[in-house]
């Protein structure tokens, strides 16, 4: 098996140079201390003082809504290993925090951050945005590039997703290994591992995982021959998705979802549905939304 050192290699592209965390990082945020020069003294590039304080002259910028000047100063800053640094432009480049979108460049700052990720790294920050990094890196393998003429690697991308999802238990990661499993990317799909890294992360209110988790359980109603069971179970964790949902249009989105599946239902059955997705907001796990098979 691949270590991850190997698996997480930057990749050689031609003509290249050299997405949990939803936003920029400000100087409040930045892992490994206050200031970052922890960053900056552990990527063992460049003075850690310059390093921080050009973190913080782009971060003023980005706060004074001065785009350019932001990225100017963050690129600095990520030359010399700035983990945050790398982590923003990945951010602003993928089209993101207002940012222009350069698959290019985007890419190429992902590789930055998650390769500066230690699987015998203490919790915290530093941790937190590596494995943020590996995860967005995953995806992009897994979905190829076609503009840096990175054809899709789904067998790279699911060693990576296993690696933040089994050691660390990363929600996203499992969410998207789930789906990986569900649908068959790169290998036969694996309907049972597909439900068990969905319901993990479901566990965690991961509201993609738990809408996912929904559907699956309500076309394998329809599929039994319109399994009560079943239905019940999947309105019941789309109810959740909508509860949890951070987005207020992934919200919106969900909501009208279980709103339409819950008018397909009878009055008993809506009722269970309640009572289920109450106990559950309610940290009283019922063995009744597990993914029995």
């Amino acid at each position: 098996m691949p270590t991850f050192r190997q698996i997480a290699a930057p990749l050689m592209v031609a003509g290249m140079v050299g997405a949990g965390l939803t936003g920029v990082l400000s100087a409040q945020t930045v892992p490994g201390g206050r200031d970052g020069s922890a960053i900056a003294e552990a990527a063992g590039t460049g003075p850690a003082d310059q390093a921080s304080a050009l973190f913080a002259e782009g971060h003023a910028a980005y706060r004074d809504g001065n785009m350019a000047e932001a990225i100017r100063h963050w690129e600095s800053a990520a030359r010399d290993g700035h983990l945050a640094a790398q982590w923003n432009l990945a951010r602003i480049f993928s089209g993101a925090a207002g940012g222009p979108a350069d698959p290019r460049r985007h890419l190429h700052y992902l590789q930055l951050a998650a390769a500066q990720h230690d699987p015998d790294a203490p919790p915290g920050p530093r941790l937190a945005v590596t494995l943020e990094a590996l995860v967005e890196l995953a995806r992009a393998y897994g979905a190829g590039v076609p503009e840096v003429g990175l054809a899709p690697q789904p067998t790279r991308a699911r060693a990576m997703l296993e690696h933040a999802a089994s050691l660390f238990g990363h929600a996203r990661a499992q969410h998207f290994l789930g789906l990986m499993y569900l649908k068959g990317d790169g290998m036969s799909a694996d309907l049972p591992r597909a439900v068990r890294w969905l319901h993990l992360a479901a566990r965690k209110q991961f509201a993609p995982s738990q809408a996912a988790l929904g559907e699956y359980f309500l076309k394998r109603a329809a599929a039994r021959g319109d399994d009560a069971g079943d239905r019940m179970r999947g309105v019941a964790w789309i109810a959740l998705a909508s509860r949890n949902a951070r987005a207020e249009r992934t919200r919106a989105l969900f909501l009208e979802r279980y709103e339409q599946a819950m008018g397909e239902l009878g009055e008993a059955e809506r009722e269970r549905v309640r009572t289920l997705v109450d106990s559950w907001s309610a940290g009283q796990k019922s063995a009744a939304l597990e993914p029995a098979e």
